[in-house]
Parts: C-alpha cells; structure tokens; sequence
C-alpha cells in the first residue's frame, strides 16, 4: 500500500492509498477518520482536502462578503481592533474563528484551519487607515503599513535602522536579546489554561472534522523578521544555535500541553529556501537545524501526535533529511 505526500507552493496534498483506486468499498468516514486514516497508511474512502490558506480576496469572492481570514490583511485588521479597544478586539477574535470554519466548511476542507496570521501587539501610534507604529515615538520603534494588493501588512521604516547598523553592533543586540530569551524561559512553565481555546475548539469541532494547530516551529529562513539569524548562522553559529535552542525547548514544554488538549496535527515551518534551494548550506542545516527539528519531532511521537513541518522553495537538497 502507498501513500504520496505532494508539498508544493506551501500547500499539502494528500493523496489516497494506491488501493483505494481498485474498488474497495467503504463506509462514508468523518473528515477525521479520513485524515487520520490516511496518515496511518490505511484504505479511505476519498481523498482528503486541505487547502493550506486563504486569502482574504480569495475568501471573500467565495463567500461573497467580507472574510476574516488571510496573512497580512489579518495583522492588519487585527492592529485596527486592538487601537480600537477590548470590545473591538474580542469581536475581531470572535469572526476570525467563524470565519475560517466558514471558509473551510464551504470548500470542502477535511482539515479546519482555525488560526491565520496574527500580529497581538497593541500599537502605539495610529498613523493613518493602513499604517501603524510599534514600540517609542522617540526611541526604538517599527512603523508597519498594509498594502490592500497584497495583503501584506510590511515593515516600512524602523528606529534606529538596521541596515545602518555595524555586524558587530547587530550582534551584540542578538545576544542581549538571546540572554532575555533564556532568562524568561528558564521560569516559563506552561499552564492548562493557555490552551483553553484550543481545547474547546477541538471539543466543538473536533469529532467531526482535523483540526490543524500551528506550533513548533523550529528554523532559521527567509521567514524569520531578523535575518540577523542568517547571518549568525555564518559568523557566529554559537548564537545562531542558542536561538534554535530557544525555539525547540519552548515547543517542548508545550507539547505535552497540546496532547492533552486533543491536538494530533501540529503544524510547524519556517521558509528555510527560497526557488533556488536552501537558504543555509545543506551541511549547516544538517548540523544545526535539523537535531533541533527532530528534537520536537520526536517530542509529538511520544504523545501521538503527527508534526509537520513546510517551507516554500526547493528543499530537494535537504528532502531526503
């Protein structure tokens, strides 16, 4: 019996066991059964669907009304709600939730997707309907823009710039923040009730349909805001592992959390390549990355949990990792 995983453009295909095609009958399975199913190399009775992600265009033109769901656009929307307060901020929480069971339920998905990108950092400064500042007016600070073509909600200036910072001075403003880093995780002990949300999504829905929970993502990539990171993977790579270190023992401490929330699929990456492979030297990755990613790999096993983990870009130098 085969099963073939397709991973392309960040989207996840399926594909039912070779025997499936040759006339085996079923019973009609639940969007669970089939997915979980399917992971353990068994018959289903169709393909299972999951579509990675929608845009909020996308979404919206299937709909046919406004939805709460997408990448920047939900950042965005999110910066709106929480300058507008509580109130509003708990009804932006409230629709992004219906809104992506909404969307998933509409196209079929066998995987609900319950969580889009997120920004929750209230801002400092309104600046206009699409820009945002982050951080002190007169000291360190980041200024974000939404770019309603894109659904991007970018970093568009920044205080003091990084660009004109010496490597040196870059540096040593990553160690200062690895050694915070260290000090907060050393006292963190993950609590029941941070996973609350979870738990109950997962009661809700959760009999019926996979419930896709991002988390543990462990990785140094395109993706990650500082590229600092990068260049430490080469100039320092002793800094470069302590920030994966960081990253794989915060996943986990919560994954044991997770299990017991009901989690099974755990959904994780960092866009570590780019069209023209890796972002790192496949021996870098190998050394560096990789123990980290099978660390938490190893950690969702134990508590029979399947870890997955995507990337744009050709990872072929790297797939047989």
């Amino acid at each position: 019996m085969k099963m073939n995983l397709l991973v392309k453009s960040d989207t996840w295909v399926l594909f039912r066991s070779t025997y499936g095609g040759l006339g085996a009958t079923h019973m009609p399975m639940t969007s669970r059964e089939r997915v979980l199913a399917t992971f353990e190399f068994e018959l289903v009775d169709m393909v299972p669907i999951h579509h990675i992600g929608f845009s909020g265009d996308a979404a919206s033109k299937i709909l046919r009304r406004e939805v709460y769901v997408g990448g920047g656009i939900q950042q965005w929307r999110g910066a709106r709600a929480l300058w507008e307060g509580e109130e509003a901020h708990r009804e932006f929480l409230k629709k992004s939730i219906e809104d992506a069971f909404e969307i998933a339920k509409a196209t079929d998905q066998d995987i609900i997707r319950f969580h889009y990108w997120r920004l929750p950092v209230k801002p400092t400064v309104k600046i206009d309907e699409y820009t945002f500042l982050y951080g002190d007016p007169r000291g360190e600070y980041v200024i974000r823009r939404y770019n309603p073509s894109s659904e991007l909600f970018s970093i568009v200036e920044e205080h003091p710039p990084r660009e004109k910072m010496s490597l040196s001075v870059r540096l040593k403003k990553a160690e200062e923040y690895l050694i915070s880093m260290e000090e907060w995780l050393e006292n963190y002990r993950p609590r029941a009730e941070e996973f609350q949300e979870i738990r109950s999504l997962i009661e809700k829905y959760g009999g019926e349909y996979a419930i896709r929970v991002n988390g543990g993502s462990v990785g140094i990539g395109l993706s990650t805001e500082d590229l600092i990171w990068l260049i430490a993977a080469k100039h320092r790579p002793d800094l470069a592992a302590r920030y994966l270190d960081i990253q794989a023992e915060l996943a986990v401490r919560q994954i044991k959390y997770l299990a017991d929330a009901g989690v099974k699929l755990l959904f994780s990456g960092v866009d570590i390549a780019d069209n023209r492979g890796p972002c790192l030297p496949p021996k870098t990755f190998r050394e560096l990355v990789l123990p980290r990613i099978r660390r938490v790999a190893e950690e969702c096993h134990k508590h029979g949990m399947y870890y997955l983990y995507a990337s744009d870009g050709n990872l072929w130098p790297v797939a047989d990792d």
